[in-house]
């Protein structure tokens, strides 16, 4: 009886092909990278056991061939390895070729595997025999090559059938050998070029990996690579030869161009230009999302039309209170800024992903890297800047504070401000990052020292709080007697995250030079009006801060409570009251117009 044709199953529905030769779909992806690096850290490679791992590849060998059941061959004689003539059909890739394609790719890299191992174990013992031995030199360059044509074929194979990161990934893995293989013919130009292109993929493999068991395995390869890449830059030295990773020709970065821009020379087609200098860039659906990414600033809810009023506003919480705070809780503000910062995250993560795709202008894509980090890391800062702004137009500006109090003794309420603390520590932390960064320069040390100016604003305010009065009038004096700082804003055009920043940076200085005068004034009554013990042991114990003894100021707590309700300085007897003491009356005159000069 005939056996009925069968029909391979439609997998059109559940696969979508990355790859077209011929009019077939390649759906095909087998890791080249992960797979290498996986069985060399646990088969031996990285105690350098090379003949142990020689024997596994071997072992694996002749357990994939024998899944394939081929017909016993006479032992010695060469047979030429090739894809099953099935493959070569017009047809639809089904689960069982998907399955001998992948096998026979892993039959490739593991011979490759196999002829670099036995090279390097015929190396080491040939560099640590006392005799010279040019026989042993010829046997492992031997292997060396063989090693270097299989990852020809893995690569050749690879555009047949597999998809394109397997194809990036091969091209990747046929660099590695060629580049071992120019180091030990002494054409160290070359062997330099191909390594440093590998290890710059397995650099960024570490990154994305980083915290798993896989990162590990990188890092014990990239040891390896490193010093193969030493040697070649020191034998490139003694030739009198430069050192410099290849980059794009004809092309020049301009100061004054935007950091990223996105630029449509033809119809739906988009190119990265970063600082002027256009990226290389295999997805044609990254430059959308950047492009993206960069049009979601206008969805902001704080837009530059209100940084601007704010910036040039003379009644910055009148403005604040119009735009801001009775439009917008705190909440919504962040989850605001969360949607913008996960656009950016993600062009990050598609941007590592074309690194290890992607072997032409890895200087370019590293910068495109950096530069959405210092963008990110600008929307970060201008997060937390507009977060304390809102935290010191509530501590002086809510209805608790601007209420008149019936008396100010110890049990006066002041508000707490370890909230506006946290921030001002996160902005301490990131802008000690961005003052190191080479896209910003000095720009950021202005805004540093406002951001000290306020922490003090706000750390005088919890030492009250603490009744730790000395150290808390310190600092609110200090506060108070900083002047205000310029910033120059950069072009808008050129860098509009930095120009938020730096915008955002010019309004907390100004509304913390407002609530800077009001808690001084409040803060200084505070502290006038604390009795100490006037015992002769705890005299000495007294911290003079602004230069005058407490015992100087002859009147009453309550006259400090009245003047600081009705904004009238206290009237200071210096009549009958001080009789005998006209030392003392002098200077209580000059307390008195101390505290005039003050309130008025």
């Amino acid at each position: 009886m005939d056996n009925p044709e069968v029909t391979p199953p439609n997998l059109s529905e559940n696969l979508t092909p990355t790859n077209e030769v011929n009019g077939v779909s390649r759906l095909l992806k087998f890791p080249v990278l992960d797979y290498v690096n996986e069985v060399r850290f646990k088969r031996g490679i990285k105690l350098e056991e090379y003949g142990r791992f020689r024997k596994y590849c071997s072992r694996k060998l002749h357990q994939l061939r024998k899944q394939f059941k081929s017909v016993p061959n006479k032992s010695g004689k060469y047979i030429h390895e090739e894809f099953p003539e099935v493959l070569n059909d017009n047809r639809l890739v089904n689960l069982i070729f998907v399955y001998l394609i992948i096998r026979y790719l892993e039959i490739v890299t593991l011979r490759c595997e196999r002829a670099w191992s036995y090279a390097m174990d015929l190396k080491s013992k040939c560099e640590t025999s006392t005799l010279k031995n040019n026989r042993g030199r010829h046997y492992y360059m031997r292997k060396f090559g063989k090693a270097y044509r299989l990852s020809v074929l893995l690569e050749d194979y690879s555009k047949k059938f597999a998809d394109n990161s397997t194809i990036s990934a091969s091209k990747l893995y046929h660099n590695f050998f060629e580049g071992v293989l120019r180091y030990e013919q002494g054409r160290y130009e070359e062997g330099y070029s191909c390594l440093t292109t590998y290890s710059s993929v397995i650099e960024q493999k570490i990154r994305t990996t980083a915290g798993l068991p896989q990162c590990e395995w990188y890092n014990s390869q990239l040891t390896q690579l490193n010093a193969i890449i030493k040697m070649c830059t020191f034998h490139m030295k003694v030739m009198g030869k430069v050192v410099s990773t290849p980059t794009l020709s004809h092309q020049t970065e301009d100061a004054n161009a935007e950091l990223i821009q996105v630029k449509t020379p033809e119809e739906n087609h988009f190119v990265v230009h970063c600082k002027g200098v256009a990226v290389p860039l295999q997805s044609q659906l990254l430059p959308q999302k950047i492009l993206y990414a960069l049009n979601s600033i206008d969805k902001l809810s704080i837009t530059d039309t209100i940084l601007t009023s704010l910036c040039d506003s003379t009644d910055i919480p009148s403005v604040l209170r119009e735009h801001i705070s009775s439009k917008l809780t705190k909440d919504q503000l962040l989850n605001n800024y969360e949607e913008v910062t996960v656009l950016f995250n993600e062009c990050v993560d598609d941007v590592c992903s074309e690194l290890m795709l992607n072997t032409d202008g890895q200087d370019q894509l590293r910068k495109l890297e950096d530069t959405l980090h210092s963008m990110k890391s600008l929307l970060q800062v201008e997060k937390h800047v507009i977060l304390e702004i809102f935290c010191l137009y509530g501590l002086c500006y809510n209805s608790e504070f601007i209420i008149p109090y019936s008396c100010l003794d110890n049990r006066t309420p002041l508000p707490d401000s370890s909230e506006g603390i946290r921030y001002a520590n996160m902005l301490k932390q990131q802008l000690t990052n961005l003052v190191d960064d080479p896209n910003f320069g000095t720009v950021f040390l202005v805004p540093k020292e406002i951001v000290r100016t306020v922490n003090a604003l706000l750390l005088s305010i919890h030492c009250f709080r603490k009744e730790e009065f000395n150290e808390g009038m310190s600092l609110i004096n200090w506060a108070n007697s900083r002047s205000l700082m310029d910033i120059s804003l950069p072009e808008k055009q050129k860098n509009r995250l930095l120009w938020r920043c730096l915008v955002s940076f010019k309004t907390l200085q100004s509304i913390c030079n407002l609530v800077c005068k009001k808690f001084y004034q409040r803060l200084l009554v505070l502290f006038a009006r604390k009795n100490l013990p006037k015992d002769a042991e705890n005299e000495d114990n007294i911290l003079d801060i602004f230069g005058i003894e407490r015992d100087l100021v002859y009147c009453r707590p309550l006259l400090f409570d009245l003047a600081f309700i009705y904004y009238q300085p206290p009237e200071l007897e210096t009549g009958s009251r001080f009789k005998g003491k006209n030392i003392l009356i002098n200077y209580a005159l000059g307390v008195r117009n101390m505290l005039s000069s003050l309130w008025n």
